[in-house]
């Protein structure tokens, strides 16, 4: 059996082309640009597509677009970014329309801040929008295996 040792990030961008990523639209922010970057390398060679957009907001609505032209879409961002995603995120659900958030979590509250730990995107992740009216399958995995 063949080991490899890496990232979560670079796990996250094998796993998503593995599983038929077609598309994979962000905005680089921290700790998330890792994933922008080898999905920028990877996608061409796995006959997808890679679109650097010029916000977060416009990066989901991008995936959400191409899932409903019929491709397996995914986006990346981390904290303040993704309290942004809030109106696709919205669309998306109540439209049923699949699509792949990653959320590369860092310490501190939804809005950014890295100065106090909290649980603040894991429950927007968990109630993204429209009061808290839909779930979402949200996967908080503790390692890259």
């Amino acid at each position: 059996m063949r080991r490899i040792f890496d990232t979560g990030n670079a796990a996250i961008t094998e796993g998503a082309i593995f599983a038929g990523c077609q598309l994979f639209a962000g905005y680089p922010i921290t700790p998330a640009t890792e994933i922008a970057e080898n999905m920028s390398r990877r996608m061409p060679l796995a006959g997808g597509y890679y679109v650097q957009t010029e916000d977060e907001l416009v990066a989901l609505h991008v995936c959400v677009g191409g899932a409903l032209g019929g491709l397996k879409a995914v986006t990346a961002t981390s904290g303040s970014g993704y309290i942004l995603f809030a109106d696709p995120y919205g669309w998306a659900l109540g439209s049923e329309i699949p699509v792949v958030v990653v959320n590369a979590q860092r310490v501190g509250p939804v809005s950014g801040i890295t100065g106090a730990p909290g649980q603040g995107e894991f429950y927007l992740s968990r109630y993204p929008t429209h009061g808290g009216n839909f779930e979402s399958i949200v996967l908080a995995p503790n390692c890259a295996q």
